[in-house]
């Protein structure tokens, strides 16, 4: 929800998307195999408020980068454990951090809003294809 209300419903859905496609693909170069979740993404929005802690430069970005350096520590040190796929995560941290960072903090009267918005389209386009595709395939499989 932090997130959402100070990079808007546009941004967010990017940060997640890629966030969610860098984790998978950090996971898959570590340890080739299935992994499964949304983790990455979730870290990938710790990674863009750490990204607006650091660009925001005020007692409230530091408060910020402060709190959610702390997650993101404590989510790595929980990934340590037997079967959680930490790569994934770092992925989804750094996916998160660098979409978040170029993001910037919108105001309403910011250039690139209507950029943000086709962008969120676009990944909700390709995620209903990959998930049509992933349909297809299993269907013939049966």
């Amino acid at each position: 929800a932090q997130v959402e209300e100070i990079y808007g419903g546009s941004r967010m859905l990017v940060i997640y998307f890629v966030s969610s496609v860098a984790g998978f693909y950090v996971s898959t170069l570590w340890a080739p195999g299935p992994s499964v979740g949304a983790s990455a993404a979730l870290f990938g929005l710790i990674g863009a408020m750490i990204a607006m802690g650091i660009r925001h430069r005020s007692t409230l970005g530091d408060h910020v980068k402060s709190l959610y350096i702390r997650w993101a520590i404590y989510g790595l040190l929980f990934g340590l454990l037997p079967g959680i796929d930490n790569a994934a995560h770092v992925g989804g941290l750094t996916g998160g951090f660098l979409v978040g960072w170029l993001a910037g903090v919108p105001r309403q009267d910011a250039p690139g809003g209507r950029l943000w918005q086709v962008a969120s389209w676009l990944c909700i386009l390709i995620t209903a294809l990959c998930f049509l595709k992933m349909y297809l395939w299993l269907s013939q499989s049966a």
